[in-house]
């Protein structure tokens, strides 16, 4: 989460990728970004996760990465019985 909406607002400067087609992170404003994610193939893929929908828990989501292979599968996010 972050203190006030400002930090939350991006313009074209961070979302935009940068003129060699790395991704321009946004780490001075946030820290909701782990930057090393980023520097692999498709590191901005999981902004497609599937909104929380139970359906697709602990289900692969995303197609192999060249340089990748396979990612895990989102968890799920409902509480273990104790």
């Amino acid at each position: 989460s972050v203190a006030d909406r400002s930090e939350a607002i991006f313009d074209k400067s961070v979302l935009l990728v940068k003129d060699d087609g790395s991704a321009n992170t946004h780490e001075e404003q946030t820290n909701l970004t782990n930057p090393e994610e980023l520097t692999k193939s498709d590191g901005w893929m999981r902004a497609t996760a599937p909104n929380g929908n139970p359906d697709f828990e602990n289900v692969i989501g995303w197609t192999n990465s060249l340089g990748y292979g396979e990612r895990e599968p989102e968890k799920g996010q409902t509480m273990e019985e104790e």
